[in-house]
């Protein structure tokens, strides 16, 4: 039980990372973008 609750934290931490990283990429067709 311990475990599944030290992964859910971390899933939420990731889950917050995602959508600072999405403006990081704009849909533009910007030349850096992959």
């Amino acid at each position: 039980l311990d475990n599944r609750g030290i992964g859910n934290g971390d899933n939420l931490r990731r889950q917050q990372q995602t959508p600072n990283l999405e403006p990081s990429r704009p849909p533009r067709g910007n030349p850096r973008a992959p």
